[in-house]
């Protein structure tokens, strides 16, 4: 399924890349969006297909390819969330900004989990046969997400007039 994905981003890029129609600023925001969405879906790849390789090298890749995997997943809720601000009017708009403070504020926590995580295990960790174990606060990197989705959905609800009939 994530090679589906691979592929899909790929092609996404591609377009967005040929395509001359669309605004510079639009252009780089859904480049973000699937550039980082590609390489989560790689680093998940790999870290699937490294899983049980016991020499140094696949260790480190098993770690690496983890790491990506959750740091890149909340960069990608945090792109979106920008999107979201841009298409909304940006950050001129007072009720606006203090959601995006909210974005960022939850896209640190996220990235401090992970890089804490690395030495602590709370999230996961990868055990001597470079097998990925869930931690005890693996549900903590849902909460974080679901926040930021659920916040974007609150925002978007709220400002819908601001949007174009197109997006809506």
């Amino acid at each position: 399924m994530e090679t589906w994905g691979v592929l899909i981003c790929i092609v996404a890029i591609t377009l967005l890349l040929i395509e001359s129609k669309i605004e510079k600023h639009t252009r780089r925001q859904f480049l973000s969006l699937f550039g980082c969405l590609l390489i989560d879906l790689w680093c998940n790849i790999a870290g699937l297909m490294l899983k049980g390789t016991t020499n140094s090298v696949g260790q480190v890749m098993v770690r690496i390819s983890n790491f990506g995997e959750f740091c890149f997943g909340f960069l990608l809720c945090f792109f979106f969330s920008i999107y979201i601000l841009n298409i909304l009017g940006g950050k001129e708009n007072k009720k606006l900004r203090i959601w995006y403070i909210l974005a960022s504020v939850i896209l640190a926590l996220g990235e401090l989990l992970v890089i804490i995580s690395q030495f602590t295990g709370w999230l996961y960790y990868i055990d001597e046969h470079a097998i990925y174990h869930r931690g005890g606060l693996y549900w903590l990197s849902g909460v974080l997400g679901t926040v930021s989705l659920l916040l974007n959905a609150i925002v978007i609800c709220i400002h819908r007039k601001c949007l174009k009939p197109v997006q809506r």
